[in-house]
């Protein structure tokens, strides 16, 4: 039998089992005798390649960067359960503040929203951290700091959710994300997938 088990520091871990049971001779058991394996690679390894082999074939035939994002956007909200994913564009106003133009694909929405701009400047340390080229998890919008960036996730209804930088020498061009209504926890599976589907996404455009 497969399952999952929390650790002590929160995370989980893959487990595979497979026990034996060992009885006397008036059929009473009196043992059981079996073996607990730690799979947790071998499963990341199979959602990654799953995931990647979805994002080639979805890809394959799109040649429009907007239709690319949307495809993989879908697939990325789609494969993790999300409510929601985004990718944003840098860009730098005539006054030289950094903002970051984003577009979603959302599991309530038939087509992208219309873009909304975030003004990193006035983020906080979420936007220091993006301009640096920086990616961020946050498994609870509420536990955020006051802020701009605490207010633009509340405004957009977001309660948790992953990003992740795509730089160039050490500094940020866009992001890609994803996004939930509730407060969640993360898992090392899926901000790693995350990872990849915006590496990806990065490739195809």
């Amino acid at each position: 039998v497969e399952y999952r088990a929390a650790r002590k520091d929160g995370r989980y871990r893959h487990l595979w089992e497979r026990g034996t049971r060992i009885a006397d001779d008036t059929g009473r058991l009196v043992r059981v005798i079996g073996t607990t394996v730690d799979i947790t690679d071998r499963k990341r390894a199979q959602e990654r390649d799953r995931l990647l082999s979805d994002l080639s074939e979805a890809l394959r035939m799109l040649e429009e960067p907007d239709q690319v994002m949307d495809a993989a956007l879908g697939l990325l909200r789609d494969h993790l359960g999300a409510d929601g994913a985004g990718y944003g564009d840098l860009a730098t106003d005539g006054d030289g503040r950094a903002r970051l133009e984003v577009r979603s694909v959302r599991t309530d929405e038939t087509a992208a929203e219309p873009a909304i701009v975030w003004d990193l400047d006035s983020m906080g340390d979420l936007g220091t951290r993006l301009l640096a080229g920086e990616s961020f998890v946050v498994p609870n919008v509420a536990d955020l700091p006051p802020g701009a960036a605490k207010e633009a996730l509340r405004a957009r209804g977001v309660g948790a959710c992953v990003v992740r930088s795509l730089s160039r020498d050490g500094r940020l061009v866009a992001m890609v994300g994803v996004e939930c209504r509730k407060p969640r926890d993360w898992t090392d599976e899926e901000i790693e997938l995350v990872a990849l589907a915006a590496d990806r996404c990065r490739e195809a455009i």
